[in-house]
């Protein structure tokens, strides 16, 4: 339905409705084009009333691809609001491509490579992110947790404190870092870090859990 409203001089019929008041619509003579549109007349004729429906939604649907190509912050967008990792990392490569520095877009691709178990990848993108000066306690997180699915111990641990260091009421990091501990042992200071946890939020079942197998 988008592509209907939309012709080649970027004029977009869903916008026009949206923007211009109800007055003035069908004076416009830049409808004149499509009053001979015998294709879309009888389109119309099938679909609700465009003025009374809610178009908004639909706006940001109907730029067209050659807009996009040029638009990695558009791209970026469609990937937050993407829950199918695949689709996401596909929309942020192209960002990524629009937008070397895009440093955003790295960070969230990252996130989307963990969910696919994409490890190396993650990692290589939150240095990226990190480079070009984007740092968080989450990201510092997200590189932690690849780096101990590839068995680098040490930095995740380091990517545990960044992350802590940044916010110290960071839950998943605390916990994160005292599976870490608890795996190699140091039952003392994974207990702290399992401790700190239920005292931040006692609603964390796993933190009760962790102290549990350790006592």
């Amino acid at each position: 339905m988008i592509s209907f409203y939309t012709v080649g001089n970027g004029f977009n019929l869903i916008q026009y409705l949206f923007d211009t008041s109800s007055e003035k619509k069908f004076e416009d003579s830049s409808l004149s084009d499509f009053e001979k549109d015998q294709e879309l007349l009888d389109f119309l004729k099938n679909e609700p009333n465009l003025l009374s429906i809610d178009v908004e939604n639909y706006i940001y649907l109907a730029k067209s691809t050659a807009e996009l190509d040029e638009d990695a912050e558009s791209f970026y967008q469609l990937a937050t609001a993407e829950n199918d990792s695949t689709k996401a990392i596909s929309y942020l490569t192209r960002a990524i491509q629009d937008d070397r520095r895009f440093a955003k877009a790295y960070a969230l691709r990252a996130y989307h490579y963990i969910k696919e178990e994409y490890w190396e990848k993650a990692i290589e993108d939150v240095n990226m992110s990190v480079s070009l000066s984007f740092e968080s306690a989450m990201v510092y997180n997200a590189r932690g947790f690849a780096f101990v699915k590839v068995g680098q111990i040490q930095n995740a641990l380091s990517d545990y404190d960044r992350a802590i260091a940044i916010d110290n009421n960071y839950t998943e990091a605390m916990f994160n870092r005292a599976m870490v501990y608890q795996d190699l042992e140091d039952f003392e200071l994974a207990l702290k870090d399992y401790n700190k946890v239920k005292e931040i939020d006692p609603t964390i079942l796993d933190a009760h859990l962790g102290i549990a197998s350790i006592n």
